[in-house]
Formats: C-alpha cells, sequence, structure tokens
C-alpha cells in the first residue's frame, strides 16, 4: 500500500513540475506531458504482458509462480499511476 502511495506522488509530481513549465511554454508542456505519459503507459502494457498472443500469454500463466505475477502486477501499476497524470494533464492542457 505504500508503494501506492508513492509512485502516485511522483506521479503528480512530474505532472505538476509539466504544469509549472506550461506557464512559459503551452506546447512544450503537452509535448513532454504526452511522451512521459504516452511511455509509461507503453513500458505498462509491456510489463503486463498484453501485447502477447494468447499462446504467448498462456504458456508464461502456466509457467510462472505467484510470486513473480505480483511482482509484475506491481511493476505495471507502478508505471500506471506515473504514467496516468502526466497523460491527463496533456489532455487537459490540449484542451485549454
Amino acid at each position: 500500500m505504500r508503494l501506492f502511495y508513492k509512485s502516485l506522488f511522483y506521479g503528480f509530481s512530474f505532472a505538476f513540475i509539466i504544469f509549472i513549465i506550461s506557464w512559459f511554454d503551452p506546447k512544450l508542456a503537452i509535448t513532454i506531458s504526452g511522451f512521459l505519459g504516452g511511455g509509461l503507459l507503453i513500458l505498462a502494457m509491456i510489463f503486463s504482458g498484453s501485447l502477447n498472443s494468447g499462446d504467448r500469454l498462456r504458456a508464461n500463466y502456466s509457467r510462472e509462480s505467484n510470486e513473480e505475477r505480483n511482482v509484475r502486477f506491481e511493476v505495471t501499476g507502478t508505471f500506471l499511476k506515473l504514467g496516468v497524470p502526466s497523460l491527463a494533464l496533456c489532455i487537459l492542457l490540449y484542451f485549454l
């Protein structure tokens, strides 16, 4: 649970720093937050295994232990919690 709040805090910290940058150059802030959020989202998809085919996913699921699966889910969740605030800020700045 502590990792959840820590990751979310860092995600909002990144978004806040980008928001401060947006006062000086809004286009740069949209670009930075889009690439940061999108890159972290892509990393989350890679580490979760969601980009694999069904056969590969089934083979990995039957071969890995519960401990390895939990670590993989924690890493995926961490990347999501870091990336979602930046993507939300990117969308917000785009429409404002």
